[in-house]
């Protein structure tokens, strides 16, 4: 017995009112940024994380610029990055976020419109977490996404 649970907001409150260190991710739900010119792959993509169980915000780029301004903004636990999008290609994208110290632990999650050949993914595999190739298996990528929200950064 005594078992109690304390609301997020009374423990912030209370953390503040005692000048108690805050961690950044206290109370934060998972999230995923999916970066994708095409809004159909997008809500075909926000359809598979809606089932997963950790529900995880879900936000949305339509290219590689904007996934950049984004991931300053609020960093996403994992990144859905296509390979070919318009502006600035999924390799740019990648060099750029694992050249930075702060977003060089970012999860990454590759998908592509084709079969890529062997060397093409191990290039990829230096950069990337997971792979896939469209059209993917709902059940896969799932998976995928949740094993790496469960990686702390």
């Amino acid at each position: 017995g005594g078992h109690r649970r304390i609301p997020l907001g009374a423990l912030l409150e209370f953390m503040k009112k005692h000048a108690m260190p805050i961690p950044a991710n206290l109370g934060k739900s998972p999230s995923v940024l999916v970066v994708h010119d095409k809004p159909v792959v997008s809500r075909s993509i926000r359809k598979i994380l809606a089932g997963i169980p950790s529900k995880p915000l879900v936000a949305f780029c339509p290219n590689g610029v904007d996934a950049l301004i984004q991931v300053g903004k609020d960093m996403p636990d994992v990144l859905i990055l296509d390979l070919l999008m318009p502006l600035m290609d999924s390799h740019q994208v990648c060099r750029i976020l694992k050249a930075n110290k702060i977003t060089k632990h970012l999860k990454i999650i590759a998908v592509s419109q084709e079969p890529l050949s062997a060397a093409k993914q191990r290039s990829l595999r230096k950069d990337c977490d997971a792979i896939f190739s469209k059209p993917f298996k709902v059940a896969e990528l799932s998976a995928a996404v949740t094993r790496l929200l469960a990686i702390p950064a």
